[in-house]
């Protein structure tokens, strides 16, 4: 009998796949922003830019990584550089980001 290899997600690509999981709740659920990173109303945060999210659940040494995966899901094959010029771009929408955060996750539970 043949048997499919299963691919395991390392404890490394399981902390990137979680950062990025938690960022795009912050997104779809607290909100998201154009040209800064968080927006905020009487203190509080009421919205996240692409990597302001991400900025908001991790700690700095696990930042790189994290903004590297985000990255390689911009479309149109942006570099690291501009996901904030894609976040920020006039025709960006939050359907645009979901999708980038979602392709950035799946790629991490392909090991790519």
């Amino acid at each position: 009998m043949l048997t499919m290899p299963i691919k395991q997600t390392t404890k490394y690509q399981q902390e990137i796949k979680d950062t990025l999981k938690s960022a795009l709740w912050l997104i779809e659920n607290v909100g998201w922003c154009k040209n800064r990173s968080v927006k905020s109303k009487g203190g509080y945060p009421v919205a996240y830019c692409a990597t302001g999210a991400i900025d908001a659940v991790t700690s700095v040494q696990d930042y790189v990584p994290v903004h590297r995966r985000l990255a390689k899901a911009v479309p149109g094959g942006y570099l690291s550089q501009h996901v904030v010029a894609f976040n920020d771009r006039k025709s960006t929408t939050k359907d645009d980001i979901v999708k980038m955060y979602k392709k950035a996750i799946r790629s991490v539970e392909k090991g790519r």
